[in-house]
């Protein structure tokens, strides 16, 4: 029998990046005959077109309004086409006090970018805090663990104090949370698994900062707001059974027993 004329749907017809953030592109689905090679239109600065499999993938690194690029399926029968639209807005620039993403406050801008997400792969310039009120009230208290684990070591964050500094600690704090709330399991009656519930803004990587931004974060309390003179813990570590925390009234900062009860504000970084 001859061969059937490609058809192809696509699994998204548009997308909208800011530039220099990855984008998801799309996958295709081949619904007649097979499909021998593909071409596009045009590639957008910083990506790449694969013509044995259609596949768009990249980071775009120009600023470039609603683009309309066709993708072109052939085989043997003839070519059938789908349009693909990107739209590459330009960054915003935020500044400590503005308003981030989340809807919280900006409390810390980096100079040059430092790394996070959670496996700390990803690159972030700016420190958020979650708003006054996130918890529909005054901050939170948690113990920084619960009962089953104030006396365990946790598996993927670190116990040695001279490895936080504000070279390294900016940073840390999501991977650090992800592996607390790993060890602990899912709720809220613990210090980082409330801070990784929070979703405001629609945002879902809020986390519990480590010692070195929730340093960053008490230089600006009075530009974030809402928090109480007392004890707030971090997600950093000194040993199995202790954590690091900070006094929001004096500034002080030194670890203490994971199973005691101390104030929370969730952050994330972008």
């Amino acid at each position: 029998p001859a061969l059937a004329a490609p058809a192809f749907t696509l699994s998204s017809s548009s997308e909208t990046r800011t530039v220099n953030t990855a984008a998801t592109g799309f996958t295709i689905s081949s619904t007649g005959g097979a499909i021998a090679s593909f071409a596009i239109s045009a590639t957008p600065a910083g990506m790449s077109f694969s013509t044995s499999t259609g596949a768009l993938t990249g980071t775009p690194t120009t600023v470039a309004s609603a683009t309309a690029y066709t993708i072109t399926a052939t085989n043997a029968s003839g070519s059938t086409t789908q349009t693909f639209t990107l739209t590459v807005s330009a960054a915003i620039v935020y500044n400590v006090g503005d308003t981030g993403p989340g809807g919280g406050k900006i409390f810390y801008k980096a100079t040059t970018p430092f790394a996070c997400g959670p496996t700390r792969s990803e690159t972030c310039t700016y420190l958020e805090a979650a708003p006054s009120g996130w918890n529909t009230g005054s901050d939170p208290t948690k113990a920084w663990a619960v009962a089953a684990y104030t006396g365990a070591d946790v598996s993927g964050v670190g116990n040695d104090a001279a490895a936080y500094n504000n070279a390294l600690g900016v940073g840390l704090g999501y991977e650090n949370s992800l592996a607390i709330v790993t060890q602990n399991g899912a709720g809220t009656t613990y210090a980082a698994g409330a801070a990784r519930a929070y979703t405001g803004g629609s945002q879902t990587d809020w986390f519990l900062p480590s010692k070195e931004e929730l340093a960053e974060l008490y230089s600006q309390k009075a530009t974030v707001g809402g928090f109480v003179a007392g004890y707030y813990w971090s997600s950093s570590v000194y040993g199995a059974d202790v954590a690091w925390y900070q006094n929001f009234g004096s500034g002080y900062r030194i670890y203490n027993f994971k199973g005691d009860a101390y104030y929370v504000r969730p952050v994330r970084a972008f």
